[in-house]
């Protein structure tokens, strides 16, 4: 089993991971938009923020060891931007039998793909801006720019191929995450500050409710929602497990799978589309009345799938040439 760095980062993964196959199920297979439920309205507001947060708290690692640019940027193409073209060509294949030019970050491979153009960005300012006050301030600038950009709508059909409106969405995140790493001891304050944790807790509830009951409309409604709750979101569960990170530390069966789950997530997303059943049967569970019925079913399906793909990476990465072929490694 590989063994990774941080305990709790990968119990989050697993836990991500789980609520976007889930989500996808439920999406995709069974037909419920994710903002029809209450439950798909909270699992939203965190579980993609999550990914890119964790992904810029470890973005400066080849920065510091003053590893190449051009090598930098190289890892990232075959780790991320060549399984995201490799795996839309195949899925294209499978679904339709047709490729067709990438659109928006190469269809169900956006994730990714914006993740590339994340570390792009960040790489480029930080390899020519040696002074981290000046790389937080030109990052603070993009993040604003490309926020302001997605309140506006702002987008161009011909290059939507490089999906601006997920990378306006979530580089936000991935530059929180890069500020976390920086200052360490400012973020873990603020983690164990149980008041802004209370906060955050009752004043994603409230907001929750008001968007969801429909009190909140026009452009305070899409502020909250696309903003406000998935910060606040993201800290709830963020700091929630940085909270216990000596029970997602423990030895035991049960939490090495877990953690086993969350080193694995990249590989879960990028197959998990090939194994998604068909489940048109759960339509008349669509209601959040029968939530109790519908969840329990999701997940367990979501594990069933999940761990059908462990197994079958396993088989795959144990070729060099497929692993590299596949996944850049």
């Amino acid at each position: 089993m590989k063994k990774c760095r941080l305990g709790y980062i990968d119990v989050l993964k697993c836990l991500t991971i789980i609520f976007v196959v889930m989500g996808h199920i439920d999406s995709m297979q069974i037909g419920i938009d994710t903002y029809s439920t209450a439950w798909g309205s909270i699992r939203y507001t965190f579980q993609m923020p999550l990914f890119f947060f964790i992904s810029g708290m470890f973005a400066s690692h080849g920065i510091d060891k003053n590893i190449a640019l051009h090598n930098l940027i190289w890892k990232k193409v075959k780790t991320l931007a060549w399984p995201a073209i490799i795996f839309y060509v195949l899925w294209s294949v499978a679904d339709n039998g047709t490729i067709r030019f990438p659109y928006n970050g190469f269809g169900y491979y956006w994730f990714t793909f914006t993740l590339f153009e994340c570390f792009l960005i960040y790489y480029a300012f930080a390899y020519f801006l040696k002074n981290k006050n000046m790389l937080n301030i030109s990052l603070s600038i993009v993040s604003i720019v490309f926020v302001t950009m997605l309140a506006l709508k702002i987008d161009h059909p011909d290059i939507g191929f490089l999906d601006l409106n997920h990378l306006t969405k979530y580089f936000q995140y991935f530059f929180i995450g890069t500020l976390f790493s920086l200052y360490p001891q400012a973020g873990d304050r603020i983690l164990k500050n149980q008041k802004i944790y209370a906060f955050c807790i009752i004043g994603f509830c409230v907001l929750m409710y008001l968007i969801y009951t429909g009190m909140l409309s026009g452009a305070i409604n899409s502020l909250c929602r696309d903003i406000v709750v998935r910060y606040m979101g993201l800290f709830i569960v963020f700091s929630f497990f940085y909270n216990i990170q000596e029970l997602c530390n423990k030895e035991n069966l049960f939490m090495r799978f877990v953690r086993y789950i969350g080193c694995h997530s990249l590989e879960i997303y990028l197959l998990h589309f090939f194994f998604l059943p068909t489940l048109m049967w759960l339509k008349p569970l669509r209601e959040d009345s029968m939530f109790v019925i519908e969840f329990p079913i999701a997940i367990i399906i979501s594990l069933v799938v999940i761990c059908i793909i462990l197994v079958l990476n396993i088989i795959l990465t144990r070729s060099k040439y497929i692993s590299s072929l596949l996944y850049g490694k």
